[in-house]
């Protein structure tokens, strides 16, 4: 949560988007409604529904990593000991 309020932060400071601090907590507190928020607050509406896809994309990515190894962990475990 603290990297995803720094780059919230970061990101509105870079593109000069003035975001309160309000704001700028409850995007990491609330997550997967926060971050859709923030890009449909922040950017013209195609390019955020293109963020939420991205954003979406890459947690996909990072679920489906972490079930595969928390796999192979396991069969390392449980087959190969």
């Amino acid at each position: 949560m603290i990297f995803v309020y720094l780059w919230c932060r970061a990101d509105a400071k870079d593109r000069q988007v003035g975001l309160p601090l309000l704001a700028s907590v409850l995007v990491p507190l609330l997550f997967p409604l926060g971050v859709p928020y923030y890009f449909l607050r922040t950017y013209p509406r195609r390019r955020a529904w293109l963020h939420i896809g991205l954003a979406l994309l890459f947690a996909v990515a990072c679920v489906a990593v972490a079930r595969i190894t928390a796999g192979i962990a396991f069969y390392y475990i449980i087959v190969v000991r």
